[in-house]
């Protein structure tokens, strides 16, 4: 497949008209991508400004607004002598007769009701801009997107999987443009639906009896009437009269007068529901765009209803809002974490309650690097992460040492997330020590005061900390759209991706990587799938290598070719983030080459031998590319009296043991850091960042830790034992690491019977 990309062969503005702002920015974020210059307007003086804007192709003009309606404003652009098309909205459906006065006095081109549905909604602006086109960029030439839709649909043509790619590509941007107007309507919402609620209720106040009430709402709701200038003016009846204020009065039985009612009230609250009625089914919020639908419907039933049926429709009006206050409710909280969860492809938890934090949130170049999830205490960090994929947690030590140390260790002691890099952000003139730093298992450490350019860059480090232990894929696709959706994907999912969109440079990246997994577009310029794939086969080293065919064709045929070419599985275009997710996963953990060459002790989650021995000559280049100074240390530890504790305490209770070490070196060492469950009561630590001294230090709070804790032994009687440390640095005391183990295991077997850690022998 080749390239794809939007080009406009006319260039134009689209005006939208509508006073509400999450609509405009829904609108404005599917269609600027496509070329388009948007023009947002609050109000009809806003947007009778650009009657004489020369470029203006289209106008997208809301029904409902509270000084003018849509209709009126249509009518003044036409009197104006601009003729260009006009989308009518409306949140009601169009009755025939307003329907004829769009179409034959108004020369509306389109009249749609509210909610829009996105993807249709782009399709029909487009077909009202004939000198609108799309064009597609071929290796052969140049094709229009007229073409396409009559091209041959064949699903061997590229013209065929051209337009799959155009509907990834468009849905991932309206997508896109809905997360992100929907991110913004939630701030505004609640609020909206409460203020709502208070005009409702202003009702009640110093109301007379239910009829007489009933009596008055009805003068209000079918007599009041607004002006062009947005006034109201209420005409009075025998049972009711204006004071100066131009307030409603309503009279008892006995003449006597009650508590003034403002009736503009209610026509704020008719044109509440009424805008949340369109806006929030347009951005996939169902539930609360028809509650609100149903509110407004019940308010405007009040103008044609009886003075006896007023109190009744009242009370189905209190009802209706009171369900809809929850429906409401649990939309913003779902939206909420829905953006917490997905509005970003990699996130990262921060754990802080400062202001300089929160600001960072919202800072461009941050956002580029990651999603920051800010919570304000370590209270419900588990809960945290386990509701979300997060890619590491940063930690402001302004939560007090205590706190913050032990928001890391949780971290690490929940199942699975035992790598998962944690940062710390230190105050100025902290005092921790660097023992408490190399126990702290912090892969990055940010200081205040904190600048963006730098507090990046460090979140880039941060994420990249853990990247010899993550899975890691190729991408090998000639599409730069769906190359960069794929790698967004699968970068969230915790995994390393690397690409390229040239089929020929493919043997040579997956040379260069050694990947757990690859992805195979089929239909790529000058070397197809199928033959990048052969080539891969024909080094044993890759036989195992799990290769995922993207194709285009869901044939029982193509499904064939795929398994024959050697492939493991197939994709079909369009590719879904969730069914790549999964197929991606499941081929990595399932395949052999991920077990052998990342092999884990079943029991402690640990490094093994093997495993240890593969990857220490990359953790070695990682650290020193780094900082060619950087201090490796090589420690041994070693269970005292292991033996004797299984021969007297039971096979159970050194199982315990096992599991308590191994927790202990998971949850006060880096993410990065490779620990190793060498024999059955033998470990290892290899650090970096930290010379000996500091690293036996560690150790030796570690010892002490571990000779409090008690196990059960037999007869339930509790136990506690003992290890020894011998920590050894690289260069220093060894060129190797079969250097270091060596000279690690001479010095624990002069002292193994001491329990003391010492940096020098």
């Amino acid at each position: 497949m080749n390239s794809l990309k939007w080009s406009s062969l006319t260039s134009g503005a689209i005006l939208i008209l509508d006073d509400d702002s999450a609509f405009r920015n829904l609108i404005a974020g599917i269609l600027a991508p496509r070329g388009f210059r948007i023009i947002e307007c609050e109000s009809p003086e806003d947007a009778r400004e650009h009657f004489t804007s020369p470029d203006i192709v289209l106008a997208i003009v809301d029904y409902r607004m509270p000084a003018m309606s849509g209709l009126q404003w249509i009518k003044e652009l036409r009197d104006a002598g601009k003729n260009f098309p006009v989308i009518f909205c409306s949140a009601e459906p169009c009755d025939a007769k307003t329907f004829a006065t769009l179409r034959t006095h108004l020369k509306v081109s389109l009249v749609l009701q509210k909610p829009i549905i996105p993807e249709t909604f782009v399709q029909q602006v487009e077909s009202l801009l004939p000198g609108y086109n799309k064009t597609f960029e071929l290796a052969e030439g140049i094709i229009s997107g007229r073409e396409l839709r009559t091209a041959d649909d064949d699903e061997d043509t590229p013209e065929y999987l051209l337009k799959q790619l155009q509907q990834i590509r468009s849905r991932l941007e309206i997508q896109k443009a809905i997360r992100a107007a929907q991110s913004q309507y939630l701030l505004d919402l609640e609020r909206d639906w409460k203020q709502a609620g208070l005009n409702i209720q202003s009702r009640k106040s110093g109301m007379p009896a239910h009829v007489e009430k009933a009596e008055a709402l009805s003068e209000i709701s079918g007599k009041a009437k607004t002006s062009d200038k947005g006034s109201t003016r209420a005409k009075t009846s025998g049972k009711t009269k204006s004071n100066s204020n131009g307030k409603i009065q309503p009279k008892s039985k006995s003449g006597a007068q009650s508590q003034a009612i403002d009736h503009d009230r209610l026509t704020d609250v008719m044109l509440i529901a009424h805008k949340i009625r369109g806006t929030a089914g347009s951005l996939s919020l169902h539930e609360v765009g028809d509650s609100a639908g149903r509110l407004e419907d019940l308010l405007r039933t009040l103008e044609s209803s009886d003075a006896d049926q007023i109190e009744i429709i009242w009370n189905e009006i209190d009802r209706e809002f009171a369900r809809g206050s929850l429906v409401v409710e649990a939309a913003v909280k779902a939206g909420v974490s829905q953006e917490k969860v997905s509005t970003a492809i990699t996130k990262i938890l921060v754990v802080s309650n400062e202001p300089d934090v929160s600001q960072l949130v919202k800072n461009l170049q941050v956002k580029s690097v990651a999603s920051l999830v800010v919570v304000e205490d370590h209270l419900n960090l588990s809960e945290q992460l386990k509701a979300s994929n997060f890619s590491a947690v940063l930690i402001d030590m302004s939560l007090k040492r205590t706190k913050a140390l032990t928001a890391a260790r949780e971290v690490r002691s929940l199942p699975g997330f035992e790598n998962l890099p944690v940062g710390f952000i230190f105050i100025p003139n902290h005092k921790i020590t660097k023992k408490d730093l190399c126990l702290c298992g912090g892969s990055v450490f940010i200081n205040r005061p904190l600048k963006p350019d730098a507090f990046a860059q460090s979140l880039i480090e941060l994420l990249h900390s853990t990247r010899p232990s993550q899975p890691k894929v190729v991408v090998v696709d000639d599409d730069e759209v769906l190359t960069n959706f794929i790698v967004n994907i699968l970068s969230g999912e915790r995994m390393w991706v690397t690409s390229t969109n040239n089929p020929m440079e493919a043997l040579q990246v997956v040379e260069q990587i050694d990947p757990d997994a690859i992805l195979l577009d089929v239909m790529m310029p000058g070397l197809t799938g199928y033959e990048v794939c052969r080539q891969i086969r024909e080094n044993k080293q890759w036989n195992d290598t799990p290769i995922i065919f993207l194709t285009s064709k869901a044939s029982t045929e193509a499904r064939a070719a795929a398994f024959a070419a050697g492939g493991n599985d197939h994709l079909s275009k369009p590719v879904l983030a969730e069914e790549l997710i999964t197929r991606i996963s499941n081929q990595i953990y399932n395949s052999e080459k991920r077990k052998k060459s990342h092999g884990l002790d079943t029991e402690t989650n640990l490094l093994l031998s093997a495993s240890f021995l593969s990857l220490a000559p990359k953790f070695i280049q990682s650290a020193l590319a780094k900082n060619s100074k950087e201090a490796i240390c090589f420690s041994l530890i070693l269970i005292d009296n292991f033996d004797e504790h299984r021969m007297l305490q039971g096979f159970f209770s050194t199982k315990q043991i096992v599991a308590s070490i191994s927790q202990l070196l998971k949850t006060h060492f880096r993410a990065e850091d490779l620990k190793v469950k060498w024999g059955e009561n033998v470990f290892v630590l290899f650090t970096s960042g930290y010379p000996k001294k500091i690293a036996a230090e560690a150790l030796s709070t570690l010892q002490a830790d571990f000779a409090k804790t008690s196990f059960i032994g037999a007869n339930n009687k509790k136990f506690s034992t003992t290890f020894s440390a011998a920590v050894k640095q690289l260069d220093k005391d060894g060129d190797t690491v079969e250097d270091l183990l060596l000279s690690a295991y001479t010095a624990l077997m002069k002292r193994k019977r001491t329990g003391v850690v010492s940096a020098t022998d």
